[in-house]
């Protein structure tokens, strides 16, 4: 790799998160790199009834919506509630940025989204917010180390 031409920076809404899309910011300032800010949502949000609130803190808890509309409104609260205070933290970026939200198993998300999509860093905050996702499935940084096919950088 010559240059860092696209990094990849998923959000979860945490402190941590925000730090590494401030580096992320810088990295792609310095290197004119374009960003991807990723949201993996996890299916046990949609799946579990009142867990919005440790989600997404002041939110209206998910089982107040239809199941089939909860994806919806699911991203539309962290369009709302994450991605300005990233875009903030990011600041302007040269070569461009690109908002994706996915679903499914969060950790397996980032490095699937890196891997077709020509990612060459991911940088991601060590600690991120999901704590029920963290107890049932580990670490979601530790994953992304061991199975990304691109580097990646965590920002504490």
């Amino acid at each position: 790799m010559d240059t860092i031409q696209h990094v990849l920076v998923p959000v979860d809404g945490s402190a941590s998160a925000l730090a590494a899309a401030r580096f992320a910011g810088l990295l792609a300032r310095n290197c004119n790199s374009r960003v991807t800010v990723l949201i993996a949502h996890s299916e046990a949000t949609v799946a579990l009834p009142g867990i919005t609130e440790a989600v997404l803190p002041g939110s209206t808890p998910f089982n107040a919506f239809p199941k089939k509309s909860a994806r919806k409104h699911i991203e539309a609260e962290a369009r709302e509630h994450i991605v300005p205070g990233v875009e903030t933290a990011l600041g302007s970026i040269p070569g461009g940025v690109e908002i994706v939200q996915v679903w499914g198993h969060t950790a397996g998300e980032i490095c699937n989204y890196a891997a077709t999509n020509a990612v060459d860093l991911i940088v991601m905050g060590k600690r991120g917010s999901g704590t029920f996702e963290r107890l049932l499935l580990g670490s979601v940084s530790t994953h992304v180390i061991a199975h990304a096919q691109c580097a990646v950088t965590l920002v504490a």
